[in-house]
């Protein structure tokens, strides 16, 4: 079910899992709810339109991910900002999932970050302006990004599964598309 949060002329979808009644499932809607609304509570875009939606990449029996994305606009704002951000709930504990609740965030997954597929670029250019913006990156920052990723309100990256592959999104300046979507096939990562 599709539930919304308005504030102002911002509108933001998120799902509402809803496979009977329980404490845990309520936990699970809560976490989601909050995520999907907070950059809007805390005060961020005031003022500004836009509208929010989610898809749902990835769901099993443990895990769902869900991403978040959309335009947001302001008449003081040289150009719109495009949005995208994430939530992963462990649907057996009713926990929130961040990266380092995932797999092990160590060199090998900055690597394989670093040779990762970039699949946010539109062309040729894009794509090459985005792998030297990757490789300028030192491994102490993605390091420090990556331990902080999924926490909403402390993070500028967040994560997201599909069957094969996890995607980490790194928000960056507008001239580099506000963020990178760079996705790993799960066969290269070490899962907790």
């Amino acid at each position: 079910m599709t539930k919304h949060y308005t504030k102002g002329k911002i509108e933001v979808e998120y799902p509402e899992i809803s496979n009977g009644y329980s404490d845990k499932l309520n936990k699970i809607n809560s976490i989601i709810a909050k995520d999907a609304s907070y950059i809007f509570e805390k005060g961020s875009y005031a003022g500004a339109t836009g509208e929010i939606k989610y898809d749902i990449p990835f769901i099993s029996d443990e895990i769902v991910s869900i991403t978040y994305q959309g335009l947001i606009s302001k008449r003081s704002y040289a150009y719109p900002t495009y949005l995208f951000y994430s939530t992963n709930v462990n649907i057996q504990t009713g926990e929130k999932l961040t990266l380092g609740d995932l797999v092990t965030i160590d060199e090998a997954f900055i690597q394989e970050f670093r040779q990762g597929e970039i699949i946010s670029s539109s062309s040729s250019e894009q794509y090459n302006t985005l792998k030297k913006y990757i490789s300028n990156l030192s491994d102490e920052e993605l390091l420090n990004s990556f331990l902080k990723a999924d926490k909403i309100g402390s993070s500028n990256v967040f994560t997201y599964l599909t069957d094969d592959s996890i995607v980490v999104i790194l928000d960056v300046i507008h001239v580099l598309g506000d963020f990178i979507l760079v996705e790993i096939p799960k066969n290269n990562i070490n899962f907790k």
